[in-house]
This record gives structure tokens, C-alpha cells and sequence, in this order.
């Protein structure tokens, strides 16, 4: 499809795009991530909410490979996934509402200090919120954040797109659903239990080790789960 045809598929249903980060890394120690544009499959004659169930649409998908060092750390998956952030950025057109689902706390994190930037001092930019992932990324998606248009300046239909996307958010946050419970096996427990998990202090349980028990509060939307920030919203996902 040419770009204009993903971008009026990708909105055709009144909401913002949405777009899925997923990194990962490989055995030998190499990170990708993949950001793809997808979309709802609503159909003419669906019943009530029927299209939720149904898989959404694929439109384009972007890969990255990163190196497997970078500066003189070893490449991570929160950096994969702020790089996913910064993919988006430059995918789709400048302005434009996204929501981008991502299992990286980290990641979501980071893009939601930078936006209240203001809020912080120079000292705790630097020494707290860019820790954890490598600078050059951090100060680029940084950069990137800084040039999204002010409220004032986006036209009637761009906001009216990100006040429907605020209100999907809401309305899945307030329906408190918890998808089937997943399988125990050990591969499964361990992907739960990755470091990224851990270190999310709010939104995930304490619990490590191969023979830890799944916690089904891991996989219930709730209003914690989304970061509201004026042009984006990043909704936090424990499993893609």
C-alpha cells in the first residue's frame, strides 16, 4: 500500500494510529526491535464489540537491528524499545496522534518524563531519568519529543482523533478485564519474570525465578496501565 492508504486505514475508525513495539535478543546477543502500524478489523455487520476478539490488521511493519554494543555498554531491550519510540516518530507524519503499546516499562517511562521535562531539574534529568538507557537515544528521543506541536496548534480533527483514543483508554480501564490465564510452563513463567518486569515498581509483582507463580493481576488493563501525553498515548502491555 502506498503511505497515504496506510494512513486513511490507519484512521479510518476515528482513532489514533496505533502502533506496537516489540524488541528483542537474540541468543548471541543481538537486539531488534520491530514497531508495527496496525489497525482494528471492524467489520460492517459485527455484533456489538465483536471486532475486539478479532486480529487487528497489520499495515506496515518497521525492523531495526541494533549493534551489539553500544558506546560501552552491551545493547539492551529497553533500548530497543525506546527505539521502537523513536521509529515511530519517524514513520508516521509529524503531528499525527499515536498510541503505541509496548512492554517496556522503561521505555514508557522514559517518554513520559521527557514530556514533563519541565518538571524536573537539569540534575534529575540527568542522573535519574536518562539512567538505564544509553544517553544518545535517551537525548534523541528528547529531541524528537520537543518538537511536537503545542495543543494550540493542532487542527480540529487531530484533536478530536486523540480525545477518542483518551476515551477507548478510559473505557478499557473502567471494564477491569482480566484475559484468560496463561499457561504456567517454564517458558512462559520466565518471560514473565524478565528484567524489565522487575524493575517496573508499580505495575508488576515481585516475584523471580523459574518456578515462580503467574500473578493474573499482571494481565488486567487498568487506568496505571496508559500515560495520557497530549499527542501520544503509551499503553503498557505485559504480553504482545
Amino acid at each position: 500500500m502506498s503511505d497515504k492508504m496506510i494512513i486513511e486505514y490507519a484512521t479510518q475508525h476515528d482513532l489514533p494510529i496505533f502502533i506496537s513495539i516489540d524488541g528483542s535478543v537474540s541468543d548471541n546477543g543481538v537486539a531488534t526491535v520491530s514497531i508495527s502500524i496496525i489497525a482494528p478489523d471492524i467489520r460492517e455487520n459485527d455484533q456489538d464489540e465483536e471486532w475486539q476478539t478479532r486480529r487487528a490488521k497489520i499495515l506496515l511493519i518497521r525492523s531495526w537491528r541494533l549493534p551489539r554494543h553500544w558506546g560501552t555498554g552491551t545493547t539492551c531491550i529497553n533500548m530497543a524499545e525506546t527505539c521502537g519510540l523513536i521509529l515511530g516518530e519517524y514513520t508516521v507524519p509529524v503531528g499525527m496522534p499515536i498510541i503505541y503499546i509496548t512492554d517496556s516499562n522503561n521505555a514508557r517511562t522514559l517518554q513520559r518524563n521527557l514530556k514533563n521535562s519541565s518538571t524536573f531539574t537539569h540534575r534529575k534529568i540527568i542522573r535519574t531519568i536518562k539512567q538505564g538507557i544509553d544517553h544518545s537515544i535517551a537525548n534523541h528521543l528528547e529531541h524528537l519529543t520537543s518538537k511536537w506541536p503545542a495543543a494550540d496548534q493542532q487542527n480540529a480533527h487531530v484533536k478530536a482523533l486523540y480525545q477518542r483514543g483518551e476515551a477507548v483508554c478510559k473505557i478499557w480501564a473502567e471494564q477491569n478485564c482480566t484475559p484468560e490465564r496463561p499457561s504456567t510452563d517454564n517458558n512462559s513463567v520466565r518471560s514473565l519474570t524478565s528484567w524489565d518486569d522487575r524493575s517496573s515498581s508499580s505495575n508488576s509483582d515481585s516475584s523471580s525465578g523459574q518456578n515462580a507463580p503467574v500473578n493474573t493481576k499482571r494481565y488486567r488493563f487498568g487506568p496505571s496501565m496508559y500515560d495520557l501525553l497530549d499527542r501520544i498515548i503509551v499503553v503498557k502491555v505485559f504480553s504482545h
